[in-house]
């Protein structure tokens, strides 16, 4: 049966799918990711991976937008698009970024669609290695790096949170280095932005996974 489903929610996640319905796959993937390992299994070999990478992009190039600005309500929403948790409605970033300035508590409530909650989705299936290692040849590393640098509250977290799992990945970890970016891995381990530091805590973070 998990199977099925997941077999069913990747059919949803392709560019030419409904916006909508694609959003709502990705949340049922996310819950179903955090059900068991045979679910994350399911997923992975469904090739749930490769369209969850393509979606951590701020704009997929392959996909577009049925939608209007909720804001400025323009005919049609162009470039990065914005939610607020537990609200309705898609912003353009310039209305995003209005609506934020009259009330600084909306931060957190930010989701920039759909590469937030595909970035979620990612760090729900990362307890498996070649899940890890299909994402890091697909270039999600370099992505989750740009999410780190240019994304909402919650995107930054759900990108420290990745690129964390992936750097963790002994195999991995130099091409995830190379790809992210010292920046935003320095960022993720919470440690200075100076190679040797990295380094050092890399091999920290990869001898605590060995060991466990």
């Amino acid at each position: 049966m998990a199977a099925d489903a997941a077999t069913h929610l990747v059919c949803m996640l392709g560019p030419h799918e409904d916006m909508f319905g694609r959003e709502h796959a990705i949340g049922a993937i996310v819950a179903l990711a955090h059900g068991n390992k045979d679910h994350r299994m399911a997923l992975t070999a469904a090739g749930a991976i490769s369209p969850l990478v393509a979606l951590t992009e701020a704009v997929p190039t392959e996909y577009s937008w049925e939608s209007e600005c909720d804001g400025c309500l323009a005919e049609k929403l162009i470039g990065r698009r914005f939610q607020f948790k537990g609200q309705e409605g898609d912003f353009c970033e310039a209305c995003k970024d209005k609506r934020v300035a009259g009330d600084e508590a909306l931060t957190d409530l930010v989701r920039e669609m759909p590469c937030d909650i595909a970035g979620e989705a990612l760090v729900a299936l990362m307890d498996d290695a070649d899940a890890r290692e299909e994402m890091v040849e697909l270039g999600a590393a370099g992505q989750l790096g740009m999410l780190l640098l240019q994304g909402s509250v919650f995107g930054k977290l759900v990108a420290i949170q990745a690129l964390r799992h992936l750097v963790a990945d002994e195999a991995l970890s130099d091409l995830v280095l190379e790809e992210a970016g010292l920046g935003p891995i320095a960022v993720a381990l919470g440690v200075a932005p100076a190679e040797v530091v990295v380094q050092r805590e890399i091999e920290l973070l990869c001898a605590q996974q060995t060991e466990q």
